[in-house]
């Protein structure tokens, strides 16, 4: 068996939040928000479900969606659309757990 190794990007980009900044990351997370708001069928239970999730470290959260669609019996579009909306508000809502 092969293996591929792939190559790293060369100029990866770099987010304010790996930067440190988070309120600069904050306000392109609500900026965010604002424009696609959290879809109905999104539960506290699914964020803090998500939450458990990526501290256990069990996963990517790219991979997250097959967990929901489990956990919960969602389709794959809405988990992918929770875990999507997770994704956005994950600095937010961290910066507002912490204070």
């Amino acid at each position: 068996m092969t293996t591929t190794t792939l190559p790293r990007p060369t100029n990866p980009t770099v987010t304010p939040a790996a930067t440190g900044h988070e309120e600069e990351a904050r306000d392109e997370t609500m900026s965010t928000t604002e424009t696609k708001p959290r879809p109905e069928f999104c539960t506290d239970e699914h964020l803090e479900f998500l939450d458990d999730l990526r501290e256990s470290g069990a996963t990517n959260m790219y991979g997250a969606p097959q967990y929901i669609e489990e956990a919960f019996g969602m389709d794959r579009t809405e988990a992918r659309e929770v875990v999507s909306y997770w994704m956005r508000t994950f600095s937010v809502r961290r910066a507002e757990a912490q204070s």
